[in-house]
């Protein structure tokens, strides 16, 4: 798979791919894969400040960028992983936890 890097658009700034990239999140591919769960795709959002339409906007504009529909939806299907997946902090205490699905 060619990843597809991240780029400014109508709802990314240069500023909120420098938050995404601190996350280790550096590509369409990975953004949207990152998205699979209800957990992680809020707070992915949260991280790069849009509210709830303009991201679904953003990750329809990323889907298109792909080119291939089988491709956007394999990215974006939820999957059993365990403790494989996105690690986001507990908002309990700082250290972080895999979300499970």
């Amino acid at each position: 798979m060619n990843d597809h890097p991240l780029r400014p658009n109508e709802f990314l700034t240069a500023e909120s791919i420098a938050v995404l990239r601190a996350h280790w999140i550096e590509s369409v591919e990975q953004l949207l894969g990152s998205t699979a769960s209800p957990a992680a795709r809020v707070a992915v959002r949260d991280w790069i400040g849009l509210d709830e339409v303009r991201f679904d906007r953003l990750l329809d504009a990323l889907r298109l960028e792909l080119g291939s529909k089988d491709e956007a939806d394999h990215l974006t299907r939820p999957t059993p992983g365990g403790q494989l997946g996105l690690v986001l902090p507990d908002k309990d205490n700082e250290s972080s936890s895999p979300t499970t699905p």
